[in-house]
């Protein structure tokens, strides 16, 4: 599921050795957007802790709109910060984004930059809570959050990354008086020595406990540690098993065993060679086995009807 949350976790019965129930697993839907840093006041109280649960806690986009494109500013930057606020606020699925005004570049920058911010989002509001002593209301929020993460997880220098979030914030009236504080900020980020933070920080309070009744504190840390990294490849499923040798060595790609195509980094998949003539998809490896292994067998599928109970829209 996207960081931050668009939809409320399923109800479900006790595992066993489970130590919480169905209503614990699933509290009220805001408390499930907030990172695990706003909880931290519990325990350690003090103003740097109630300005970060401030952050989080605030309503977001309240009638504020980014232009970015009429204003002639990042199209790409200014998208990104509408998806965050359709999260956060609207409850909206990252994936199911409607960027279609952006060409496939920007629409490809804007969604992993969203993604970025949201898979870090509880350590964001942390350093945030350290250089911002009143919190400013949406959507000057989103355009702090998001040049945080291109500092601090994206490694964009502070100098770009701080005035691309000042031509945003000029470009509409509701943050225009932000952009000041947006720029002091953006400076002090640039070498901001950064603590060591928990993993389950940016983890939904709902879902950190869930793992930890289930598996254990230690794995649980080490799932809500994978959760921080983005997905590091695109994984390629091809139509016509012949084509995965000369597509790998066309695009440099790893052929898989199973015959996925593992592509390093994250490239733009409509320049891809094959992509006009659909001679693939973007699939997880993972996903693709169970198809694999059923074809393996001589006449599995043969006049059965199949039912795939994890059936949802593909890769973005």
């Amino acid at each position: 599921p996207a960081p931050g949350g668009a939809a409320e976790p399923p109800a479900a019965g006790k595992r066993a050795g489970a130590v919480l129930g169905p209503a614990e697993h699933a509290p009220a839907p805001r408390a499930a957007l907030r990172p695990l840093v706003l909880n931290m006041g519990e325990t350690r109280r003090g103003p740097r802790h109630a300005r970060a649960r401030s952050i989080a806690r605030r309503p977001v986009y309240a009638g504020g709109r980014l232009n970015a494109e009429e204003a002639g500013v990042d199209t790409a930057r200014g998208a990104a910060a509408g998806l965050i606020a359709g999260v956060l606020d609207h409850r909206r699925i990252l994936g199911e984004a409607r960027l279609g005004h952006l060409s496939p570049p920007e629409r490809a920058e804007a969604m992993s930059l969203a993604d970025l911010t949201l898979r870090r989002l509880g350590e964001i509001d942390a350093v945030l809570a350290r250089f911002v002593d009143r919190v400013p209301g949406p959507p000057a929020i989103h355009l702090l959050r998001l040049m945080a993460a291109e500092i601090l997880h994206a490694g964009r220098p502070a100098h770009a990354a701080g005035d691309g979030a000042v031509k945003l914030a000029r470009s509409e009236k509701a943050t225009l008086r932000m952009a000041g504080l947006i720029n002091a900020v953006g400076r002090k980020l640039a070498g901001a020595p950064e603590p060591k933070r928990p993993p389950a920080i940016n983890t939904p309070d709902w879902l950190a406990q869930a793992l930890a009744a289930d598996w254990g504190r230690e794995e649980a840390n080490r799932i809500m540690r994978a959760h921080r990294a983005p997905p590091p490849s695109h994984d390629l499923s091809l139509k016509n098993p012949a084509d995965a040798e000369p597509l790998a060595a066309e695009t440099g790609g790893t052929l898989l065993p199973s015959g996925t195509l593992r592509l390093d980094g994250r490239p733009q998949i409509s320049a891809l060679p094959g992509f006009e003539a659909g001679a693939w998809w973007v699939q997880d490896a993972a996903a693709a086995l169970p198809a694999l292994l059923l074809e393996g067998e001589p006449g599995a599928l043969e006049g059965m009807r199949v039912l795939d109970v994890c059936a949802a829209h593909g890769g973005i």
